[in-house]
């Protein structure tokens, strides 16, 4: 049986999975991740590699069975990346056709067989892409401030409705004794010196946001409006975006992957999904059903031929049995 190489690169991991020509998958290997301007491109270049052959070991074939490798890379944001990144990338594995892109795109395939849609990567920071049916796509990457970087920008947002409150503007009291309690600090000038002293503390902020989505399901006012017009502010760049491409009139695909987005119950979700539809009228609105890795494994395979219904299910089937199936459920 000839594979498809699906590689998903992100700054904290390294995913490989091969494809069969069913739509099953049988093997995926693991490194952890990389960020090529950051820390160089031979460094991610072998963590790929490394992963490849774990894949490959796991089903006893080699590089002699890759058909067509697709290999999505945190990074690829500027034109030429990506073919800098595939001819690397072939010299460490001999595969005759390879394509290399973003790491969001493939995220798209995790939620879509269309060939075509946008979709939205939000976890600790965030991304977005648009593509049409004929490959072309607009990905987001520096056009989206630090205002909108996912879950870092989100608990930045709830910290200074915190320190708002502390100076008598606005009512954040649930909010800031969360923080208060994450931060271990008596009172909020506590928490703006440990804020804007501690850079690991910063880093580690953004673990907070599942309990913010909680108390906003939960009917606080305060995160319910700072979810709000977080999800409002993206509305207007995904808009704006598929006005670009000329797709805002088309029925569309648009898929949200992350552990923003997390949760049946997600208060964010649900009203980014309103927002758009409200924009969008022809827009489905849905989340990602896979981890990147198996979407760049479709990606591939769209490219050859369709998906039928027998691969969907064989696909569907191997996924959940390797783990790789998105948890939107808790």
């Amino acid at each position: 049986m000839k594979f498809i190489l699906g590689i998903d690169q992100g700054g904290t991991k390294t995913a490989a999975a091969l494809m069969g020509t069913d739509g099953r998958i049988y093997g995926t290997g693991f490194e952890k991740g990389a960020y090529f301007p950051v820390h160089g491109k031979e460094t991610a270049l072998l963590l790929m590699q490394n992963a490849a052959y774990k894949a490959m070991e796991q089903t006893g074939s080699d590089i002699s069975d890759i058909e067509m490798i697709v290999a999505g890379v945190t990074g690829v944001d500027w034109p030429g990346d990506d073919e800098m990144i595939e001819m690397a990338l072939r010299e460490r594995l001999p595969v005759k056709k390879i394509s290399v892109c973003n790491d969001c795109v493939i995220a798209l395939y995790g939620g879509t067989f269309s060939g075509a849609g946008a979709v939205i990567c939000a976890g600790t920071g965030l991304n977005a892409a648009i593509c049409k049916s004929g490959g072309e796509c607009f990905v987001f990457g520096d056009y989206l401030g630090e205002n909108l970087q996912g879950a870092t920008a989100l608990a930045q947002r709830g910290a200074r409705a915190v320190f708002d409150a502390g100076l008598g503007i606005g009512e954040a009291e649930r909010l800031t004794a969360l923080y208060l309690k994450f931060a271990e600090a008596g009172n909020a000038d506590g928490l703006l010196h440990k804020y804007m002293t501690d850079t690991a503390f910063q880093d580690r902020l953004r673990y907070i946001v599942p309990e913010i989505v909680a108390l906003a399901r939960e009917g606080d006012e305060t995160t319910r409006r700072l979810l709000e017009l977080f999800a409002e502010e993206l509305d207007v760049y995904i808009t704006a975006g598929l006005r670009k491409m000329g797709m805002q009139d088309e029925p569309i695909d648009i898929v949200l992957a992350g552990s923003v987005f997390k949760g049946k119950e997600n208060p964010l979700t649900d009203h980014l999904m309103r927002r758009i539809r409200e924009d969008i009228p022809n827009a489905n609105v849905l989340r990602a059903k896979y981890e990147p890795v198996v979407g760049a494994c479709v990606m591939g395979m769209l490219q050859k031929q369709e998906f039928t219904e027998e691969m969907r299910r064989s696909l569907s089937d191997s996924a959940e049995e390797m783990s790789l199936l998105r948890d939107i459920s808790s």
